[in-house]
């Protein structure tokens, strides 16, 4: 076995186990063979979750409007390369293991990961709606009766944006929406490519129509809330597995293993970053079409490169600084805060308000952003633990 084969292997005695976590799954991957010479992920590749907690929290501060607030919104992007790279992984190591995928049992794991915490989530939001909770403008032909079905039904993204004076509270749920629509979809499609010896083709096509797509989409909000143009992340994580799905070439063993190409990582990223946030304060919500159709092609090249380079690459310190504890706890209940966190910003800005008016500008705005960030926190921790990991467990008898 040469270094530019790293197969899913299932046989033999020198396996390592990988664990893999989405925004919107936990998985288990079976033990794989580590040959020798090669490039493998370890046993559980802790500064995913701890790249997982970074997209939530930038994604809390962009909705806080806290300064240098305008770029956040990537996160939602590197969640979606995060999902579509780790899911298609466990995909492409269940049908080399069993020569097939059951779509049954993949959407049964989904359904046990996403539902009791969503429909939690989605219950509060019908109640207050059903109560009058906010005035609701039907628009569109979309009433109160459909918009709820949007909630339940995960098409919240096809929803106009001012329905509801409180819609910001169910904001989130959108990139939920695009993901679902995805994955109803891509086991279908990633069974045929995996039967095939040039599967990476297939993910390759898709992201290139997905781009088409962007291209020609004339509208701004279709362009920001629709599978077919921003899910062009989840695609390009897609593809990139897909792509490595039989092993590393050579260059890119070489290129996870080094330092200069990891650092190089950690400033592009940096510089990303760094660019968008000023590109955005200086362009504000009028440059949001322009921002979207740079920086979101962008991300979808990016983003991926740094999953692949933390997934197979060395504990180095960079690794390790992601792998921080705090990082890794806010990295696993990262569906929940994202879940909850509009909420809790809604309670602290909307509905209690005078709670921190005695004090001053300053204190009064720790006050908020203590209660924001350190709510919605404790509440993802809480759900985790009561509502999704008995949950988690049964996942198990569905492999």
């Amino acid at each position: 076995m040469t270094l530019t084969e790293v197969p899913f292997n299932t046989t033999g005695h020198h396996g390592i186990v990988q664990v893999a976590h989405t925004m919107n799954s936990v998985e288990t991957i079976e033990p794989v063979i580590a040959p020798e010479n090669s490039v493998s992920a370890p046993r559980h590749v802790a500064s995913l979750d701890g790249l997982r907690a970074l997209a939530v929290l930038a994604v809390m501060y962009y909705h806080a409007r806290l300064p240098l607030y305008h770029f956040g919104w990537i996160g939602v992007d590197l969640f979606f390369v995060l999902s579509g790279f780790l899911i298609t992984t466990l995909l492409a190591k269940e049908h080399a293991a069993k020569g097939k995928i059951s779509l049954l049992k993949f959407w049964g794991r989904r359904f046990l990961r996403l539902m009791p915490a969503y429909w939690l989530f989605v219950g509060v939001c019908t109640v207050l709606i059903l109560l009058n909770v906010g005035s609701f403008i039907p628009d569109e032909g979309w009433s109160k009766a459909r918009y709820i079905a949007s909630l339940w039904g995960y098409f919240t993204n096809y929803a106009p944006l001012d329905l509801w004076q409180y819609q910001d509270i169910s904001g989130p749920l959108w990139s939920l929406a695009v993901e679902e629509q995805f994955y109803f979809v891509w086991p279908f499609l990633c069974s045929i490519a995996l039967m095939t010896k040039k599967a990476w083709v297939i993910g390759w096509l898709l992201l290139l129509a997905t781009l088409i797509c962007r291209h020609f989409a004339g509208d701004d909000f279709i362009l920001h809330t629709m599978l077919y143009t921003r899910g062009v992340c989840i695609i390009a994580g897609c593809a990139v597995a897909l792509s490595l799905r039989n092993g590393l070439p050579t260059w890119v063993a070489q290129a996870v293993q080094s330092q200069c190409v990891r650092w190089g990582m950690v400033f592009g990223c940096t510089a990303f970053f760094t660019a968008g946030t000023l590109l955005m304060k200086k362009w504000g919500i009028a440059g949001m079409e322009t921002a979207h159709r740079i920086f979101v092609p962008l991300a979808a090249v990016i983003f991926p490169c740094v999953v692949v380079v933390l997934w197979y690459g060395p504990r180095d310190a960079i690794a390790r600084a992601l792998a921080i504890r705090p990082l890794v706890h806010i990295g696993r209940i990262s569906y929940g805060i994202y879940l909850y966190h509009a909420l809790f910003k809604w309670l602290v800005w909307d509905q209690f308000p005078h709670l921190t008016e005695p004090f001053g500008w300053s204190f009064k705005i720790t006050l908020r952003l203590l209660a924001y960030f350190g709510g919605t926190v404790a509440f993802a921790s809480i759900s985790y633990a009561w509502i999704e990991r008995p949950f988690l467990k049964l996942k198990d008898r569905l492999r």
